[in-house]
């Protein structure tokens, strides 16, 4: 046979196990990358919201209909501390509501650009859902013994109460369209 080369058994390695093999992928690099979800519009259709996580630290940001783009969840690293419980954020036209991962809600005012929590931390907490009078955040409550759903006042004027327990979980509360 002219013009075929045989590797020799010398010149290879066989490695036969598998997950055995130098992987051009570093770990380093699944580490930083970075990850999306829980993409939103506010309720005017003109900025797009969407939480974005680098290297363990979770962020909001928003592109507005011109092309700017900005985090808009300051220093805090936005992450609900509920498993299964859903997003990390809701937005309105002129403020929103995030998860971060010490478990408290903080709400952000867009026209005065200030950021301040409106629960205390006590659990982990998830999907927070402002209501359609705007006066109430819905969100999901966990401590890893009981789940619920708690309600506080949107400006924190306010403890948290609990709305309903006693289920295995809850995930991803809605208002139905009455406004209930």
């Amino acid at each position: 046979m002219t013009g075929v080369l045989i590797p020799s058994q010398s010149s290879r390695t066989v490695n036969h196990k598998p997950g055995c093999w130098a992987s051009p992928i570093q770990v380093g690099w699944l580490a930083e990358r970075t990850r999306f979800g829980d993409v939103q519009w506010d309720s005017c259709g003109m900025n797009l919201f969407w939480w974005e996580g680098v290297s363990g630290v979770g962020r909001i940001c928003r592109s507005t209909i011109n092309g700017t783009r900005q985090v808009v969840s300051g220093d805090r690293n936005v992450r609900g501390r509920v498993g299964y419980g859903g997003g990390e954020f809701a937005v309105d036209d002129d403020f929103m509501v995030f998860a971060d991962k010490e478990g408290k809600l903080f709400r952000r005012d867009f026209n005065g650009d200030r950021i301040y929590p409106i629960t205390p931390a006590w659990g982990g907490v998830a999907h927070p859902l402002i209501s359609p009078n705007r006066m109430w955040v819905v969100f999901i409550f966990s401590d890893g013994q009981t789940d619920l759903l708690a309600v506080v006042n949107a400006q924190g004027l306010g403890w948290p109460m609990q709305l309903v327990r006693g289920a295995d979980f809850y995930m991803q509360p809605i208002f139905h369209p009455s406004g209930e």
